[in-house]
């Protein structure tokens, strides 16, 4: 996922209370690249260097738990047309 592509992600509401260290969009950029959670993690660790020079991740990466948390409570009705969007830019 590029930077632009992330832009469709803005208007999403984020599903967590605002006790978190991880930013929504970050966890949406690093999801991009990898298809199960345990995936997501390792990607997100493998790439860490290169992702943070499109983002800052000062909490580093996400753990597949927070991925799975985050997009478990992400709306579908919001998320969907946003990941539609992203993928055809």
């Amino acid at each position: 996922m590029s930077v632009s592509q992330l832009r469709c992600f803005e208007g999403i509401q984020e599903p967590r209370k605002s006790n978190h260290c991880h930013q929504l969009t970050d966890i949406l950029f690093i999801a991009g690249g990898a298809v199960s959670w345990d995936d997501l993690e390792l990607y997100g660790k493998y790439q860490q260097q290169w992702l943070e020079n499109w983002r800052e991740l000062p909490p580093g990466i996400p753990s597949d738990d927070t991925f799975r948390r985050v997009f478990s409570r992400l709306e579908p009705t919001e998320f969907e047309p946003a990941f539609r969007n992203g993928i055809q830019s």
